[in-house]
C-alpha cells in the first residue's frame, strides 16, 4: 500500500548537454508503470520521480540518481553491468541535475476526518473544481495565478489566446479514491483496502515557493520533512486554518505540520532551508530572460562534456564495457 505521506512527485530539470535527444524523443516512459516520466520542455528534459518509485528510508538524492541510470540505461543490455555509474551519479548530481522544477508533499487523511467549511468556498477563501459545469471534491488554495496569452500552438489555431499559469495553488485537497477510479490503474478490490480516501498535498513550484532547490532534497523522507515543516506550517496557517477542519491523529506526519503551526505566523522566516538558485550562472547578466541565460549556460558547458567522459573513464577504467559506453554516451 501506498504510504500516507511524503513526497508525491518531484520533478527536476536534466541537464541537457547529458542525454540523448533522439533517445528520449522515443522513450517517454522508460519503465513500465510511469515511475518516472520525462517531458521536452525548450532546451530541458523534465524528469518526475513519483512517490511509487520512492524508498523514503533511503536518501534523495540517491533515488535520483537511480532515476537518472534508469533512464539512461534501463532498456538497454547494458543496465547490469553499468550499476556502478548510480554512484558516480549521486557524488555528482549538481552536474546531472540543473535544478528543481517542484516538489509536491502529501498527506492522506480519513474522509470522517476532513470538513470543508462551505463559508470559506463562498468568501472566496478556497477555490472548488469546477468540471463541465459540475463541482468536484477539489479545493485549491486562493493563490492560485493564471493569464491571458496569445496562442502560438498550431493543434488550436482557432484558439486566440490560451491561459498561462503565473502561480501555482500551494495547497490541493481532493478525493483521491475517486481520481484513482477515474484514473482506472490500480485494481478496484485494493482501492477498497485502503481506508484514506482524502488527499491533502503541498504544492511547491518555482513560481509560488522561494526553497525549490536540490540542496533541500537531501536525506530521507523525514528528513526532508522536518527541513521543510516551519515552510508547511506558514503555509498551513495561510490557507487551511479556519477553511478545512483536520480533526483525528491517523497521520502522525501532517499532526508534526499542525504542531509547528501554532508556533508560526503566516510567513516563513525560517533558516533551514536554502533559497532557489537561478538556472543561470551569478555572472550572467540579471537582465537576460530564462530562456537567454539556459542558451548562455549550455554554451558555457559544452566542454565540458569532454571532462565528464574523462572522469567517467578513470572512474570505470577496469571495465572496458562500461568505459566504452561511458564515451559513446558522451559523445565524441
Amino acid at each position: 500500500m501506498t504510504p500516507i505521506a511524503g513526497l508525491d512527485k518531484v520533478t527536476v530539470l536534466l541537464a541537457p548537454y547529458i542525454f540523448n535527444k533522439y533517445y528520449f524523443d522515443n522513450m517517454k516512459h522508460p519503465e513500465p508503470y510511469n515511475k518516472i516520466t520525462i517531458v521536452n520542455r525548450g532546451f530541458f528534459y523534465l524528469m518526475s520521480v513519483h512517490i511509487e518509485y520512492v524508498d523514503l528510508m533511503k536518501d534523495y538524492h540517491l533515488v535520483l540518481a537511480e532515476a537518472i541510470y534508469d533512464l539512461m540505461f534501463l532498456k538497454t543490455p547494458y543496465y547490469n553491468i553499468c550499476k556502478i555509474f548510480i554512484k558516480y551519479i549521486y557524488e555528482n548530481l549538481n552536474f546531472f541535475i540543473v535544478g528543481v522544477n517542484c516538489i509536491e508533499i502529501f498527506f492522506s487523511m480519513l474522509r470522517k476526518n476532513v470538513n470543508i467549511n462551505r463559508e470559506a468556498i463562498k468568501n472566496g477563501k478556497l477555490l472548488q473544481f469546477n468540471e463541465n459545469g459540475e463541482y468536484t471534491y477539489s479545493y485549491y488554495s486562493t493563490d492560485y495565478k493564471v493569464k491571458r496569452v496569445k496562442n502560438t500552438n498550431n493543434k488550436t489555431p482557432d484558439k486566440e489566446t490560451t491561459k498561462k499559469v503565473i502561480r501555482h495553488s500551494r495547497v490541493h485537497i481532493y478525493d483521491k479514491k475517486n481520481k484513482d477510479l477515474l484514473d482506472n490503474h490500480i485494481k478496484y478490490s485494493d482501492l477498497g483496502k485502503n481506508p484514506y480516501e482524502i488527499r491533502i498535498e503541498f504544492k511547491l513550484f518555482r513560481d509560488n515557493c522561494n526553497f525549490i532547490s536540490l540542496d533541500n532534497l537531501k536525506g530521507t523522507w523525514i528528513d526532508i520533512l522536518l527541513r521543510y515543516i516551519e515552510l508547511l506550517a506558514t503555509i498551513f496557517n495561510r490557507y487551511i486554518k479556519n477553511n478545512i477542519e483536520i480533526t483525528g491523529r491517523n497521520n502522525i506526519d501532517f499532526n508534526k505540520i499542525v504542531r509547528k503551526a501554532k508556533t508560526v505566523g503566516k510567513r516563513y522566516t525560517g533558516k533551514k532551508l536554502i533559497k532557489t538558485v537561478p538556472i543561470s550562472k551569478e555572472k550572467m547578466n540579471e537582465k537576460l530572460d530564462d530562456s537567454d541565460q539556459m542558451k548562455h549556460m549550455i554554451l558555457e558547458q559544452k566542454y565540458k562534456r569532454y571532462e565528464l567522459a574523462e572522469n567517467l573513464i578513470d572512474c570505470l577504467k577496469n571495465n572496458k564495457v562500461i568505459e566504452k559506453l561511458a564515451i559513446d554516451s558522451i559523445g565524441e
